[in-house]
C-alpha cells in the first residue's frame, strides 16, 4: 500500500529479529538495517540501499 504513494523511495525495515528479516525480504522491503546499529555496517549499508543494490546477503 505504501509503495503506490512512494514508489521511488526505498522501503526499509529496522529488525533485532532473524525472523523478522527474512519476513521483511518476503514482504517486498528494499533492505533492513540490523539492531544493534554498528556504525560501520549502518553507512554501508545504507550507502548500497541507496544504489539500489541488494542489502539481504548482509543478513
Amino acid at each position: 500500500m505504501l509503495r503506490r504513494h512512494i514508489a521511488d523511495a526505498p522501503i526499509i525495515a529496522c529488525t533485532v529479529h532473524n525472523h523478522e528479516i527474512a519476513l521483511a525480504k518476503r514482504m517486498g522491503f528494499d533492505g533492513f538495517i540490523a539492531k544493534p546499529l554498528d556504525v560501520t555496517r549502518f553507512s554501508k549499508q545504507i550507502e548500497r540501499i541507496l544504489k539500489g543494490e541488494p542489502v539481504w546477503d548482509s543478513a
